[in-house]
């Protein structure tokens, strides 16, 4: 078997690689996940992001690695 044959072992319809089946089954996960977030917005789950609470967010996460990055200062100190 030479190599162009190995290559066609693993197609399956007309012009499907095992990279774009892979992609497509990537796309078709990615798309559900949207369609349940969507569903679950529509029900009234969820939460509003504002610019205030991603300030706040990030402040939490800043602290939070100040706080690490002392406490492994003094570890190694």
């Amino acid at each position: 078997m030479s190599c162009p044959e190995k290559a066609n072992v693993f197609k399956g319809r007309t012009g499907d690689s095992p990279v774009q089946l892979a992609c497509e089954r990537a796309r078709a996960k990615v798309l559900a996940a949207i369609d349940q977030a969507e569903a679950e917005l529509a029900q009234g789950e969820g939460i509003d992001i504002t610019k205030e609470c991603m300030r706040q967010f990030v402040d939490d996460i800043k602290k939070r690695g100040r706080e690490r990055l002392a406490a492994r200062q003094t570890v190694l100190n």
